[in-house]
């Protein structure tokens, strides 16, 4: 990827100030692909500069990643040393997510400890973080009034990232009490009374809170859109739905309000709607339908949707027993991913499995290959390009507005689970380990990876040696 690369050579190149920043920036880039461990990699090398901003900066970045991922006390470690550090700003954002993560990892007088903290502090987006989720912890203690006064305060703050979230929060909390309340707070008032406005005003903002990882809050709100839409904004508002039902495991409901939005017939709709009534229905074990569904946007050239649309297919013939008919839909997905490194990882993973149970070695290492290449490619860290860093890349110093971070961040609708291998992982750590023992290092970390991805490692052999 030509950003990527942009970056590495900015990192290899020695700048005391824009190698750090690049370091951040690639590890940023990383964890929207969903390669966590190469992230890591890359915000640790941003910390390990020392640079004041962006040492600080990745601290953070790597603790929300962490966080994310239940790796709480990692988390916390780092969160304290930004914490510590003499920039208000910077303090004030590690205090706030900290106190998020305490939250998360049910340390609940901890977390509001360090909110009610930050939330003293008055530094600007920062502190609104802060006062937005101790609104969020009052209300889960049933302190309705005190909380709403609370989110208030952000909401008629200096506009961010932040206030937004707040704003939508608060909408929804007034909906069923107060309507024109809620409306208020999402419609102009030259709109107040327009329908349509109303409805548009609503689903900006579900969708926005879908994005943020407010899903359930995102869902009350769509429901709201829901029953104020006319025909020409039903089937998105439905589609959306379906995608929150499916998020949440209810897939009975995701897949009735997929499939009134598909069979609403609007264009723009179908390829979200197809995708992910495609990926409820394989999760039903529905193969057919799953089948049908998919089959026309695999074929199209939507560019948004089709990638994982694709690799589902490949995996939906996977399960119903069909390699052979599986292999160029995953060829098709490898092919036009681009920057999809979660669409790429997983093409490549489940055609080679096929392969490989099908006795073709040689040409599932050449499918999978790719993938060890950029492993071992990245723990080099590329110093040798140069080049100069992407400009448009936003400057981000502490103290400035930052995403909203409502750990842990669900932004994305859960990913479609792949076909169970029909080896049992016991067995693939030992082909793994007959192959190292053979000198194959690059099969026998392809054994491997199956083996980890299925619940154990490279314990089979090794256990009954040791």
């Amino acid at each position: 990827m030509a950003a990527a690369e942009l970056f590495r050579s900015v990192i290899g190149s020695g700048h005391p100030h824009q190698g750090p920043r690049a370091a951040d920036l690639l590890g940023d880039l990383l964890v929207r692909e969903g390669r966590v461990d190469e992230a890591e990699r890359y915000y640790r090398v941003a910390i390990d500069s020392g640079h004041a901003q962006w040492s600080l900066i990745a601290r953070m970045d790597l603790a929300v990643m962490l966080a994310d991922h239940g790796e709480f006390e990692e988390a916390e470690r780092l969160l304290l040393v930004v914490a510590e550090s003499d920039d208000p700003g910077a303090e004030a954002w590690a205090r706030g997510v900290l106190g998020v993560v305490h939250i998360g990892n049910e340390r609940q007088e901890e977390g509001r400890e360090q909110l009610q903290a930050a939330a003293d502090a008055d530094v600007g987006a920062a502190s609104q973080f802060a006062r937005f989720h101790l609104a969020k912890c009052l209300a889960a203690d049933g302190e309705d009034e005190a909380a709403e006064a609370l989110v208030r305060t952000v909401v008629d703050g200096e506009p961010s990232q932040v206030t937004e979230v707040a704003r939508a929060w608060l909408a929804v909390r007034l909906l069923h009490r107060d309507p024109e309340a809620a409306q208020a707070l999402l419609v102009r008032v030259e709109d107040s009374g327009d329908a349509e406005a109303i409805v548009a005003g609503y689903l900006g903002a579900g969708e926005y809170l879908l994005e943020t990882g407010e899903v359930q809050t995102a869902g009350e709100l769509l429901e709201a859109a829901l029953e104020l839409a006319g025909p020409g904004t039903a089937s998105r508002i439905g589609a959306l739905l379906g995608v929150v039902r499916r998020s949440v495991n209810d897939l009975e409901g995701a897949r009735e309000l997929l499939t009134d939005a598909l069979a609403a017939g609007d264009p723009e709709t179908e390829p979200l709607a197809r995708r992910y009534l495609g990926s409820t229905l394989f999760r039903l074990g529905l193969l057919p339908e799953a089948e049908e569904v998919l089959l026309p946007l695999a074929r199209s050239d939507d560019t948004e949707h089709r990638p994982q649309a694709l690799l589902l297919l490949g995996r939906v013939l996977a399960a119903d027993n069909r390699p052979e008919e599986a292999y160029p839909w995953l060829e098709a997905a490898i092919e036009c991913a681009g920057g999809d490194g979660d669409t790429e990882t997983g093409a490549r993973q489940t055609y080679a499995e096929l392969l490989l149970s099908a006795g073709q070695r040689e040409r599932a290492m050449e499918i999978y290959r790719p993938l060890v290449a950029d492993d071992e490619d990245d723990e080099d860290t590329a110093p040798d390009e140069e080049t100069a860093i992407d400009e448009d890349t936003p400057h981000r110093p502490p103290g400035t507005d930052r995403p909203t971070l409502t750990l842990p961040r669900p932004a994305r609708p859960a990913p479609d689970a792949p076909a169970p291998h029909p080896l049992p992982p016991a067995l693939l750590a030992l082909l793994g380990d007959v192959a190292d023992a053979e000198g194959a290092h690059e099969e026998a970390a392809f054994w491997y990876g199956l083996a980890g991805r299925t619940g154990e490692g490279r314990t089979t052999a090794q256990a009954h040696d040791s």
